[in-house]
């Protein structure tokens, strides 16, 4: 019978991950502090939300980007990470979503793309 460790299953976990069109990740690009990896996080905000990112970058100007993970990691740790994933966040009169749901109909088609 075959010993399975720790880093076997995680071996496992990660081929399947990568079969499955994930993406790998260096480590290094991590934030402990903010416990979220920025650049992920800031790409689908600028792709989705334009006009809101676009807000906020009137107002933080070249801080933008720290500023809204920042926020974005202090509401998780206030709210939970499953109630931003459903109900976003705001931060200076932009609401920012990081999940967006299949619509229940295809009547709109932007709803639909996103």
């Amino acid at each position: 019978m075959p010993h399975y460790t720790e880093q076997n299953f995680e071996e496992h976990i990660e081929e399947h991950l990568l079969n499955s069109n994930y993406i790998k990740i260096a480590p290094s690009e991590y934030d402990k502090n903010l416990c979220l990896i920025p650049s992920e996080v800031l790409q689908v905000i600028k792709i989705t939300q334009p006009k809101q990112y676009e807000n906020l970058q009137n107002q933080y100007g070249e801080y933008t980007d720290s500023k809204l993970c920042q926020r974005l990691s202090l509401e998780i740790s206030k709210k939970g990470t499953l109630q931003i994933l459903r109900k976003g966040f705001a931060n200076r009169g932009s609401k920012f979503r990081l999940a967006f749901f299949k619509p229940s109909s295809g009547m709109n088609p932007e709803h639909l793309q996103l």
